[in-house]
């Protein structure tokens, strides 16, 4: 049976990002970090590819959603 998004989130917290000290937003530049180009990202271009924690009723205009 495949885990709910919660759980898959709890998972993470638990196992990935207490023990490292990282929170989520840090955790999802750096894996956007180290799927990127050698030469890396803008900040914009880092912004544009986070996923937002809530997604807010705009964030489709802005592209993050």
């Amino acid at each position: 049976m495949p885990l709910a998004r919660e759980q898959r989130l709890w998972l993470l917290e638990e196992r990935i990002f207490k023990p490292s000290g990282l929170t989520n937003q840090p955790f999802d530049v750096l894996r956007i970090l180290k799927g990127g180009p050698e030469e890396g990202y803008t900040i914009g271009e880092i912004r544009r590819r986070m996923i937002p924690a809530t997604p807010t009723p705009l964030a489709w205009w802005v592209g993050w959603g």
